[in-house]
């Protein structure tokens, strides 16, 4: 689970509440992962999909950090290195398993449907509405 860092949030500054949700990527490189360093056109070379290194070995999901403030607060296990800093009212960050105290039969059920697939994107930028949804996969600089 991926949670932004904490912040005033709008109005005071640009940033998300705590109940927003970020979007964004986490492929460390330009453009698209099936074309490195080349245009992704309909005529270009794809690296086959299990070959692409870029996507994360788990399944990730982003959470408003006011839902990780929730769960990291009950968190059990051992304690996190001091330079986990995360900025949320939490005492101690700890890495699990699990949850302590009266929260000790706590689950946390993550579902992810991802698919991939090749699709044409127009207007990225501009927000052009298509007539079903779609989520892009995309760098932000």
């Amino acid at each position: 689970l991926l949670f932004s860092t904490i912040s005033k949030g709008y109005p005071v500054d640009s940033s998300l509440p705590g109940t927003g949700v970020q979007r964004g990527s986490t492929i460390s490189d330009f453009g698209d992962p099936s074309t490195p360093g080349y245009p992704s056109t309909d005529y270009a070379y794809r690296v086959p999909v299990q070959d692409i290194d870029q996507f994360p070995p788990l399944p990730l999901q982003p959470i408003a950090y006011d839902d990780a403030e929730a769960l990291l607060r009950d968190m059990g296990g051992d304690v996190a290195p001091s330079d986990w800093v995360t900025g949320l009212d939490v005492d101690q960050i700890r890495v699990g398993p699990g949850f302590y105290g009266s929260n000790a039969t706590r689950e946390v059920h993550l579902v992810t449907n991802n698919r991939y697939e090749v699709l044409d994107s127009y207007n990225v930028i501009g927000g052009h509405v298509l007539s079903r949804e779609f989520v892009l996969m995309l760098k932000l600089l």
